[in-house]
């Protein structure tokens, strides 16, 4: 780090503490996106997990054999049909963790909003 230069961190705790305030349980955020890993070691057993849908229609860019649906595990989404062994970007993981669902900071993944 050096002057102007971040030290990197999304700087949420010193968000909340200027606020004074450690937030709500009653804010609820929805994030429409490709899904969660529900087994994702920073997702499991989160309190701070809401019932939700998959929301890719495409049943094989969803890679889960059927379109929109109740059940929002995302098993990857197929970003290139063309290249079936391309990586999948689990965006939907990635992004709720951020926001908050993953509510620890465990030392793998990320530690969210939450934590």
């Amino acid at each position: 780090t050096g002057e102007g230069e971040s030290v990197g961190g999304s700087s949420f705790q010193e968000f909340w503490t200027r606020q004074g305030t450690d937030g709500s349980a009653d804010v609820v955020v929805a994030v429409v996106d490709t899904g969660l890993q529900l087994e994702h070691p920073d997702i499991k057993d989160s309190p701070n997990i809401a019932p939700g849908w998959d929301m890719v229609s495409d049943p094989r860019m969803g890679n889960d054999g059927d379109g929109r649906d109740g059940d929002p595990n995302d098993p990857g989404d197929l970003c290139d049909p063309s290249v079936p062994f391309a990586e999948d970007t689990f965006h939907g993981t990635h992004v709720a963790g951020t926001i908050g669902a993953a509510a620890t900071n465990n030392a793998s993944g990320v530690a969210g909003g939450a934590w």
